[in-house]
């Protein structure tokens, strides 16, 4: 049974629901099955483990550069074939994955594979073609909702296939994952883009549109403070699998277990602005996840100058996690507020920037790794108090 919103035609059915709920899953799910065999691969291919937390990056930084182009080509030529495009290309990725001859070959076609996950931005721009009634709302709840079930269950899902298979296993769950959504898409997606945009298709337009956001105070302020915080978590991605086993002895096959717990706290950080959104305003919910940040920093220098055991050192993750769980929803609420008539491509750029922010951590915390948990705490500590600073200066110049 299809539902109406506000007069503006027929919602989509409970069937392609499930379905944009799968594909929204994808990068997370393409993101963080790979975590606990990172340093597996780069062994496996001769190279430095730590090295295997690009191949983490590499997707980010993909996906983050192709939000904008899919964004943009859905809004001029239609929401289904650009989803069945980047389907279809999402899975062919994954497939060459699976039979990379070496470990750059590999690192390129991760970065590929994440430049052409395009098809879970089109499928949130697909319920807001419905306008902003009380169904559109729950529809992209919903999405919202199946979006964070991937970090919690994705790395458990990478942990079993390395107990049972080897890596590459992990890619064929990837492509078929890819391929079944497809053949689903084709079958049932309808086209929901009733008013093309195709002069918004243009390098002009992303230009002018990126120039009048990017002098925004309150865009500038609410997206500096989550891309930063989440460069800080782009550490754990990147390194996470390869402390815990090198400095704490925790095989990957036991890594998703105790990754599963800094994703549940990255989870209650977001489930717990339902409940403060509803009864406090952003500036004071701001004000109060900063200081929570601070905190975890003041933790993480500590952990510079001592050797925590493990429970210690994955509680401090856990914490960081739990405060950028809670500085995401609300950083993205501020930095809309100036979007005006382009809340679509104000999304699209704020999600390059922050993937590009995800990568630039892993790459810093890979650099600075030491065959110890310091390049995990440093990273969070150089760009968790970035972004404390910059919520300051925000405060003392204020908004425009």
């Amino acid at each position: 049974m299809t539902h109406r919103d506000e007069g503006q035609g027929p919602l989509l059915s409970p069937s392609v629901v499930w379905l944009l709920c799968a594909i929204s899953m994808l990068p997370a799910v393409s993101t963080d099955i790979m975590l606990p065999a990172t340093g597996i691969i780069a062994a496996q291919y001769g190279v430095r483990e730590e090295l295997g937390g690009l191949l983490v990056g590499g997707f980010l930084l993909g996906y983050g550069f192709g939000q904008v182009f899919w964004g943009l080509a859905s809004d001029a030529y239609g929401r289904r074939p650009i989803i069945l495009l980047s389907l279809g290309a999402m899975t062919l990725a994954a497939a060459g994955c699976i039979i990379a001859p070496n470990f750059w070959v590999l690192l390129g076609l991760r970065f590929v594979h994440g430049l052409c996950a395009g098809a879970p931005v089109v499928a949130r721009a697909m319920t807001r073609d419905f306008g902003t009634g009380p169904k559109t709302v729950q529809l992209l709840s919903l999405l919202m909702a199946t979006i964070s079930i991937g970090p919690l269950l994705a790395p458990v899902v990478g942990s079993a296939l390395l107990v049972l298979f080897d890596w590459r296993a992990s890619f064929v769950v990837l492509a078929v994952f890819g391929a079944t959504c497809c053949a689903l898409a084709m079958r049932a997606l309808p086209e929901t883009q009733r008013n093309p945009r195709p002069e918004r298709f243009s390098f002009a337009f992303v230009l002018q549109a990126s120039r009048m956001l990017l002098c925004e105070r309150d865009y500038l302020m609410g997206g500096g403070v989550i891309i930063l915080t989440f460069a800080g978590y782009g550490s754990v991605l990147g390194l996470g699998a390869i402390v815990a086993e090198q400095s704490y002895g925790v095989t990957p096959q036991a890594f998703g277990a105790i990754f599963f717990l800094a994703a549940a706290s990255n989870a209650l950080g977001s489930l717990s602005m339902r409940w403060f959104g509803a009864r406090y305003s952003l500036d004071s919910i701001m004000a109060v996840a900063i200081c929570m940040l601070l905190g975890t920093v003041a933790i993480h220098t500590l952990f510079l100058f001592i050797s925590p055991g493990l429970a210690p050192f994955w509680l401090g993750v856990c914490l960081y996690l739990l405060c950028f769980g809670t500085i995401m929803p609300t950083g993205t609420a501020i930095a809309m507020r100036p979007a005006g008539a382009m809340p679509g491509f104000a999304a699209s750029l704020l999600g390059m920037l922050l993937m590009m922010g995800a990568f630039t951590g892993g790459s810093v915390a890979t650099a600075l790794y030491a065959q110890d948990h310091s390049a995990i705490s440093l990273t969070m500590v150089i760009f968790g108090s970035a972004a404390v600073l910059l919520y300051a200066i925000y405060r003392v110049i204020g908004p425009r």
